[in-house]
């Protein structure tokens, strides 16, 4: 099902299933709770009530009133969780999803039970700073910038699934307008060595081995105790896509392990 949370700053987008334990999903960018869809009916059938929610900007939630932070991102989503009578659940974050989940995390003590992170942005000081300057998108008539975006998520995509999945990851990027750019611009801003380090539940640090973010999930997990790395096969970024009923059944053995039995 899909639906709408009203809130005082706007309407959020959702998509859900099941009715099990709460699972909140959340995107990388600039994409929407689309690139969930894969996973959705496989976690209601293993009896969690999975939400993917479309962060302000992007999908078809509202679009903030200013630049948000990484906090601002973290707040709306709690909230829009909150009045869908979602108080405490886990949380399934992809790139820029998997930071908000940290956020949250730092930001609302109790809120998240656990936190599955696939592809976990341990930023460089370099890649952090041109994330931060990012700049709204600068479209011309010969569709460069659409061209080289088509180039790189084509590059980026399984096998044989490269029309349909760089066709869909751009339509998602045309639907931010002149907003493109606020997710990363809050990445790049934000102290992301100091959430992962403050890390206060058990975390799945998830990378396939042509992930983009590969060599930084693996270094992540040795900044926190509470975070545990385990490769992916051979996924890309496109894990979802490619690999759902593993991915799925993965995420499950991990959210109901018993305390003493996680690693």
């Amino acid at each position: 099902m899909k639906g709408y949370v009203d809130t005082p700053e706007g309407q959020i987008h959702y998509r859900a299933a099941g009715s099990g334990e709460p699972v909140v999903l959340l995107h990388q960018s600039p994409s929407s709770a689309a690139m969930w869809e894969p996973l959705l009916g496989p976690l209601a059938d293993a009896g969690f009530r999975a939400v993917a929610f479309d962060l302000p900007g992007f999908g078809m939630s509202d679009p903030p009133t200013s630049p948000p932070t990484l906090e601002d991102y973290a707040r709306r989503i709690v909230d829009a969780a909150s009045r869908m009578g979602i108080d405490h659940f886990d949380a399934i974050g992809h790139h820029t999803g998997c930071c908000v989940a940290l956020a949250i995390d730092a930001g609302y003590p109790g809120s998240v039970r656990r936190i599955v992170g696939y592809g976990v942005s341990l930023l460089s000081a370099q890649f952090a700073a041109e994330l931060a300057a990012e700049q709204p998108p600068d479209y011309d008539a010969a569709g460069e910038l659409l061209l080289a975006k088509w180039r790189h998520y084509w590059s980026k995509a399984p096998a044989g699934r490269e029309p349909e999945l760089a066709a869909r990851t751009i339509s998602e990027m045309l639907a931010t307008g002149r907003n493109l750019p606020h997710a990363h611009n809050a990445v790049g801003r934000a102290d992301n060595q100091a959430l992962i380090r403050r890390v206060s539940v058990p975390m799945l640090a998830l990378a396939g081995r042509r992930e983009l973010f590969r060599a930084e999930t693996e270094a992540a997990a040795e900044l926190s105790p509470n975070i545990h790395f385990v490769e992916f096969g051979d996924a890309t970024t496109f894990a979802a896509d490619e690999r759902p009923a593993e991915l799925t059944a993965l995420i499950a053995q991990f959210l109901r392990a018993p305390e003493g039995s996680l690693w």
